[in-house]
């Protein structure tokens, strides 16, 4: 099973001095997914939200 990463974004916000928040979105590409014990094969494209809030102390 190889997994290709087709698209990767990240953008960053800060709205103040101690206070900032991320927003990311990754698209991977698995190119043979296997099927699972449970006899699911899995679809081939893997999307996922990433988001972070940081404060700084």
């Amino acid at each position: 099973m190889r997994v290709t990463p087709v698209f990767k974004s990240d953008r960053c916000c800060v709205f103040s001095f101690w206070l900032a928040a991320a927003l990311g979105a990754i698209w991977d590409r698995i190119s043979n997914p296997k099927i699972g014990s449970d006899g699911v094969q899995p679809k081939p494209d893997d999307f996922r939200l990433v988001v972070g809030l940081g404060a700084h102390f």
